[in-house]
């Protein structure tokens, strides 16, 4: 039961994203921002721990899980415990890095594929 629910709930979230997306078009990266910003205070008003306690993994692979995390973590750093915090703030900067050098190969394969069509 708990795998349905969580997937319920991961794909609900989901399915909101898309739906705004589709409605607004707005730009990906703006509305990821916004998803992690409707996380923080979700946190912070205590409903993602309710999707947390029903949709367990489901709920905590999407950005607003993210953002819960990213909540709880400073919250901790107010109670005086440095740890959480510099583990998310790794885990993010190591995230970026990877979306980096992502991006960074995914431009020399295009610029490879543009030079190769150009040459036929």
């Amino acid at each position: 039961m708990s795998f349905l629910l969580a997937f319920v709930v991961g794909g609900l979230l989901a399915a909101v994203a898309q739906f705004i997306f589709m409605l607004s078009r707005i730009e990906i990266p703006k509305l990821l921002i916004i998803a992690f910003a409707i996380g923080a205070v979700l946190s912070a008003i205590g409903i993602c721990d309710t999707l947390g306690n029903i949709g367990a993994g489901g709920f905590m692979i999407t950005l607003i899980g993210a953002a819960k995390a990213v909540y709880e973590s400073v919250m901790a750093l107010f109670e005086g415990a440095w740890t959480p915090l510099c583990i998310v703030t790794t885990i993010f900067a190591a995230l970026t890095l990877l979306g980096v050098l992502g991006g960074m190969l995914r431009m020399q394969i295009e610029e490879h594929d543009e030079a190769r069509s150009a040459k036929k």
